[in-house]
């Protein structure tokens, strides 16, 4: 499916990446790929979600087509990158999709950005590094301390070290701020994720007005393992009065 409309938004000296599809009276839904992806990962969600909603697909910065800019990557920096698209459309409101370090960033937005928000769908998101499962942290952690050790001379390894660290060492929220998410939330985990159980579990008991499904069968990867399943369970929370 072609996107109506591409185009960057300059933000914080990086250059964001988006694409704008669907019909553009309808409400509007923010898609946020998580680490080391880029929009495609919401492949088999954009047609049938696009029958309902405008979407807006953003790169998030280092990743695609978006630029890494200046600064080290962070969560924060990575929730203002999306606040500056929704202004450079003139988007009001959203309801914001997140997975994995995209639900970490749509939690930011949340948090920092309340208004901005119509309904929200955290998918496989963790409040910090101990959320997710050691058996998955360990590699991350062990690849993050080789290119730190090595981005002295490579670039290469720079860039490396840094969206790794977006694992390693981020996010560092407070499940007690949680409390401040108004905003109906739907969470959604795979039975097998590589975040704990417990932890999705402590993310939805925290906010006010939020809901946890878990899908059964599937790893961390649910929009791509069981696309059908995430798509109704997202559309009906989204379509609900």
């Amino acid at each position: 499916m072609s996107p109506n409309k591409t185009g960057y938004v300059f933000s914080n000296t990086a250059n964001i990446y988006f694409q704008v599809f669907g019909e553009e009276d309808r409400p509007v839904m923010i898609l946020i790929h998580g680490h080391g992806e880029d929009w495609h990962t919401f492949n088999k969600q954009i047609k049938p979600f696009s029958k309902l909603y405008k979407i807006v697909t953003i790169d998030s910065r280092g990743h695609g087509r978006s630029s890494f800019g200046m600064y080290p990557l962070t969560i924060e920096f990575m929730a203002n990158d999306i606040i500056a698209v929704m202004n450079e459309l003139e988007i009001g409101q959203a309801h914001i999709i997140g997975f994995s370090d995209g639900g970490n960033i749509a939690i930011q937005i949340a948090l920092k950005y309340p208004e901005r928000i119509k309904k929200l769908v955290l998918a496989g998101a963790n409040l910090y590094p101990t959320g997710i499962k050691m058996a998955s942290q360990v590699p991350i952690v062990m690849a993050y301390l080789l290119c730190k050790i090595t981005s002295g001379f490579s670039k290469r390894a720079k860039k490396k070290a840094s969206l790794l660290d977006l694992i390693v060492c981020q996010p560092n929220f407070d499940p007690g701020e949680l409390k401040k998410i108004q905003c109906p939330t739907l969470v959604l985990v795979g039975e097998k994720d590589m975040v704990k159980k417990e932890h999705t579990e402590l993310i939805a008991r925290h906010i006010p007005m939020s809901k946890l499904q878990v899908i059964e069968g599937v790893n961390h990867f649910i929009f791509k393992e069981d696309p059908c399943k995430v798509n109704f369970l997202i559309l009906s929370y989204l379509c609900k009065m």
